[in-house]
């Protein structure tokens, strides 16, 4: 459990506690329509992961070979599509 947490930006952090404050408030005053946001907010902080402006969007680099090297022509095959008359 420690390890995923160890993945948390700050960004995670704060939906996660804006979400817990909206779920606290619609408990204590009894609104069911905030309960429920609360819930979706704290869900949604929780499992999603995260968004580019908090910078977790991660690509791993792939070991594609650069452009001038001999290798690429042989990867790719090009086919000729022709349209039907």
């Amino acid at each position: 459990m420690w390890q995923s947490l160890k993945s948390w930006n700050w960004g995670k952090v704060i939906r996660v506690l804006i979400g817990f404050s909206i779920l606290g408030q619609g408990i204590s005053y009894g609104q069911t329509s905030s309960i429920i946001a609360g819930s979706v907010f704290t869900i949604f902080g929780i499992f999603t992961a995260g968004y580019c402006g908090t910078n977790t969007c991660h690509t791993k680099i792939s070991s594609i070979p650069q452009s001038d090297s001999p290798e690429l022509d042989q990867l790719v095959e090009f086919e000729e599509l022709k349209k039907g008359t």
